[in-house]
């Protein structure tokens, strides 16, 4: 009995990460954003989600989130949720640092970040 629930349990959490609702990388996040998406778009480099709202980072007004395309399964999970939250009319919701350090090459620092975690929501 134990071990069935301790399996469902593990299984069920790996879910939600898969989905970004629990991940550990969020406590190193200066904030939260939600974005209301515009657009999704890929480069050769980069994937990002554009925003009709914005979020200030010190100075900088961020309207773009980006991730590298080092990672397909991450590539893929943040394109489907940027469109998920675009085509349902939902929020693409991120953590993100105020600095722009780990910004993506592409990712300007006066308008984009790139996210510790995201997920979509209501």
């Amino acid at each position: 009995m134990f071990g069935k629930l301790a399996v469902k349990s593990a299984v069920f959490t790996l879910v939600l990460a898969a989905f970004g609702a629990f991940d550990p990388v969020e406590a190193r996040a200066d904030g939260t954003f939600d974005c209301l998406p515009t657009a999704v778009a890929e480069y050769s480099n980069r994937v990002h989600v554009r925003c009709s709202n914005t979020w200030a980072a010190g100075g900088d007004t961020i309207e773009f989130i980006a991730i590298d395309k080092t990672d397909d399964a991450e590539t893929a999970r943040f394109v489907a949720m940027g469109n998920a939250a675009l085509l349902g009319k939902k929020k693409f919701s991120v953590y993100l640092l105020t600095s722009s350090t780990s910004n993506v090459s592409g990712c300007l620092s006066t308008n984009c970040r790139t996210p510790t975690s995201f997920g979509v929501k209501e």
